[in-house]
């Protein structure tokens, strides 16, 4: 569990220094400028909506949600490692393996 969080964390560290730039902030403007303009132009092919934050999704998303997403990525392992040592344990507790000859012979009628 600790190494998701530590994977999480660098993502986040990675990311954010990355993204929070002020070329990456200013790409992030033009291309919703574009959209904007495209969105309202009647040539375009799909009706799209044009994009309302000042900042890039992934940005927010890793600034003002990392807590949702660690708390949700360390549930997901959580229940993911007790299905595995519930598997195991049906796996090594077994006594004997059942075939099909065995179940017709156990449930014919005496």
């Amino acid at each position: 569990m600790a190494l998701i969080v530590w994977l999480l964390w660098e993502t986040r560290s990675n990311v954010l220094s990355n993204l929070n730039t002020e070329e990456q902030r200013q790409s992030w403007r033009d291309w919703t400028a574009a959209s904007k303009s495209l969105s309202e132009s009647d040539t375009a092919p799909v009706e799209r909506r044009a994009a309302h934050g000042d900042e890039a999704p992934d940005i927010v998303l890793l600034r003002d949600y990392f807590g949702a997403i660690v708390t949700t990525c360390l549930a997901i392992g959580t229940v993911l490692f007790v299905f595995l040592g519930f598997v195991l344990h049906g796996i090594f507790t077994a006594r004997e393996p059942v075939g099909i000859a065995d179940v017709a012979e156990n449930s014919a009628p005496t």
